[in-house]
């Protein structure tokens, strides 16, 4: 969303990559236009970062239909300007930052919106700062919950029935499983509901590589084949950082082997430090910036301004100075003087 991340800042960003000199062919379907196969022979090397596009769905009665949106679905439409046509009472399921996302640009739009999850607040996998941020916004959240169907009259939605849950004994994942409490059911008022449960692959190509439905498994370089690399939200999903860090360790790896160089070493230059090992006593303590926020007050009147801001120069170079290098030594000794 804008106010996460503002369109003119994205942009900037992307001009960059594309100012290395970088050609975009789009829009071409893999798997209508071409396949997968006729891009490996015309290319030395493809790296594939097709993501997980696709939103899972709940199998529930009544889930076809208008009035159902896919989280992701929701925020597209929100991202291009169009009208995502939720109505004014919005439930949206889910327990991650997809979930927390859809709920706070449905309020952004003037929506109530009541976010169900079916454990506790404990163990959602959203970050804990954005669940606070929504209820500051005035998101309810129903945890210990999940939607059994939609019940509908025609195709209008009125209500969501839910049932009750309870945390019964951990799954193979080490996680307590929810488990259905006999009896506690409930219907809620409802407009439109946004499922945000989570989201797979949606490739569109029979190649033995991309299996309809299934993540990537490549090497820890980001190898699948020869010259053909993976990374991203396909391998499974996560946060923006790591798929940076898979397309680093894949281009590396890509690199070398179109220059016929050694492979490069996926292990950091430095053992990881542990609590202990750094001696700080001869540095000054330093506390870190506070990044700016906009004043509460104005998140919702102006609804796609970044909340979030940035830090100032001085602030940057404050940051700057309370490194103390550890990650990258360069055997300078001072450690060995000052602390030993």
């Amino acid at each position: 969303p804008d106010y996460r991340l503002p369109r003119d800042v994205l942009d900037a960003e992307i001009d960059r990559i594309l100012e290395l000199g970088i050609n975009v062919n789009s829009p071409i379907d893999v798997g209508e236009d071409l396949t997968l196969d006729q891009l490996r022979t015309k290319h030395e090397l493809v790296f594939l970062g097709l993501g997980a596009q696709a939103a899972r769905r709940l199998g529930i009665p009544g889930e076809d239909g208008p009035g159902v949106i896919s989280g992701i679905d929701f925020l597209r439409r929100r991202k291009e300007g169009q009208e995502p046509g939720c109505g004014q009472n919005v439930l949206v399921i889910g327990g991650g930052n997809t979930a927390i996302d859809a709920a706070r640009s449905a309020r952004r739009h003037g929506c109530s919106v009541t976010l169900i999850y079916r454990r506790s607040e404990s163990e959602m996998p959203a970050t804990a700062h954005e669940l606070e941020d929504a209820r500051r916004e005035g998101i309810e959240f129903r945890f210990l919950a999940v939607p059994t169907r939609i019940i509908r009259e025609g195709d209008e939605r009125r209500q969501v029935e839910v049932q009750g849950m309870q945390l019964g004994e951990p799954g193979s994942d080490g996680r307590r499983r929810p488990e259905a409490i006999v009896g506690q059911v409930e219907c809620l008022a409802a407009d439109s509901v946004i499922m945000a449960i989570s989201q797979e692959p949606a490739w569109n190509t029979s190649d033995d590589v991309l299996e309809a439905g299934s993540w990537l498994r490549p090497a820890e370089d980001g190898r699948l084949k020869d010259r053909l690399f993976a990374g991203g939200d396909d391998l499974g999903p996560g946060i923006a950082s790591r798929a940076v860090g898979q397309g680093r360790h894949a281009a590396e790896s890509a690199h070398a082997e179109l220059r016929g160089l050694p492979q490069p070493s996926l292990q950091p230059p430095c053992p990881p430090l542990t609590q202990g090992s750094v001696k700080v006593d001869y540095y000054a303590d330093r506390q870190r910036s506070r990044t700016a926020r906009r004043p509460e007050s104005y998140w919702l009147d102006d609804p796609d301004a970044e909340i979030d801001l940035t830090l100032s120069v001085e602030q940057a170079s404050e940051e700057a100075a309370r490194c103390m290098s550890c990650g990258l030594c360069f055997d300078c000794q001072q450690c060995f003087m000052y602390c030993n």
